[in-house]
């Protein structure tokens, strides 16, 4: 549904009559996101919720992008990126703690607000959904065997944030995001989310149409 949904909205955006060639800009963005996730549900010890922390494999998520501009205040902004991180589960401080490491696609279709009604340039708002697509997972711990099933196949979630456009080339986003599924493939155990994103990005649109 997400899925269809952002396409619908890219094809709106390259069909329009009033499209221009510079209001339409991509790039590449490298980020990192941090994430607290709380786990509820039966066959956990005494029914207590297990503290989850989660923290990247590796330093940067890697991705790219695509904004248009309706107007001097609105557009659409859709970030599309891949990343690799690291959850470890534990009941309690001390006690036995499973690692596993996953990897996902996410996807962000997001409402952008220039604040100075200038697009493109200086601070803006941003809102919308989130969907994450999980390709891989497996236990770091080989003796475990693999994680298959462990997580579902996909997660969304709803973001809200700002970022500042420093040149015509280089740019900044903070996002604040908050799980709406579960993340496990079972119906017995409940995750909570919340977290954060940071994304440096490069307008190649302005790069290479100088």
């Amino acid at each position: 549904m997400m899925k269809n949904t952002f396409l619908l909205i890219l094809l709106v955006c390259l069909t329009h009559t009033t499209l221009k060639a510079q209001d339409l800009t991509y790039g590449v963005m490298l980020g990192a996101n941090f994430k607290n996730i709380e786990v509820e549900g039966d066959g956990l010890n005494a029914g207590a919720a297990y503290s989850d922390f989660k923290y990247t494999a590796f330093p940067v998520d890697m991705g790219g992008y695509i904004d248009y501009g309706f107007d001097e205040a609105f557009g659409i902004k859709a970030n599309l990126f891949y990343g690799r991180t690291v959850h470890e589960y534990s009941s309690d401080p001390g006690s036995l703690s499973i690692h596993l490491m996953a990897g996902q696609v996410t996807l962000q279709p997001m409402l952008k607000y220039d604040v100075n009604k200038e697009y493109g340039k200086g601070f803006y708002l941003l809102a919308g959904p989130r969907a994450s697509f999980v390709i891989s997972s497996k236990f770091e711990d080989s003796d475990l065997g693999d994680a298959d099933g462990f997580y579902k196949g996909s997660n969304f979630g709803a973001g809200i944030g700002f970022g500042f456009t420093f040149s015509k080339t280089i740019g900044f986003e903070m996002m604040g995001d908050y799980g709406l599924s579960n993340l496990l493939d079972s119906s017995d155990w409940k995750t909570e989310t919340a977290g954060a994103s940071v994304n440096l990005y490069v307008n190649l649109e302005s790069l290479l149409n100088k």
